[in-house]
């Protein structure tokens, strides 16, 4: 986006509030390092039109390193069916790469569907084990994978004993 398209969608910031689609754009045309600009952005996201999960998913990218956009994302993920979770569960998992800190919406999100549906938390899990061996990521992926096996009872030992079986065909 050139400077001109950001000046542009920056003054007329107030019209495009009641378009959802055009949130990541706007968003990309704020100047992160203009406190002033800021606190302006956070107060529109609490009026703009909510933006369908998939345009939210946009949110979650490492273009968008603020906390506050970051949660607003993760909070329009909130009706996503269970089809689509399960759908986007490689892009979901790959997000929290992104998150500045190990406890974030996003993280919430995913721990809480993935107790909540045996298919997505399989998902999950495995989706985390894959990237285990990024050293970016692999102390947020252990401590998610930790909590996730801690509130999964029921689905813990089926992972257990997949795990169990991958570590003796490695062998």
């Amino acid at each position: 986006m050139t400077e001109e398209h950001k000046t542009i969608l920056w003054a007329y910031r107030h019209h495009i509030v009641k378009r959802p689609l055009a949130l990541p754009k706007f968003l990309l045309a704020v100047r992160w390092d203009n406190h002033k600009q800021v606190i302006e952005a956070h107060r529109l996201l609490s009026i703009w039109a909510r933006p369908p999960p998939i345009v939210a998913l946009e949110l979650l990218d490492a273009k968008f390193s603020d906390p506050v956009v970051r949660d607003y994302g993760a909070s329009c993920l909130t009706n996503l069916t269970i089809s689509e979770c399960a759908d986007l569960m490689l892009q979901l998992t790959q997000a929290v790469k992104h998150e500045p800190y190990h406890t974030s919406a996003l993280a919430l999100f995913l721990l809480t569907r993935a107790w909540e549906h045996t298919t997505i938390g399989h998902t999950f899990y495995w989706f985390l084990k894959a990237e285990m061996h990024v050293p970016a990521v692999s102390e947020r992926y252990t401590i998610l994978l930790e909590i996730y096996l801690r509130g999964a009872k029921p689905h813990r030992q089926q992972l257990l004993k997949q795990q169990d079986v991958l570590s003796q065909l490695v062998r």
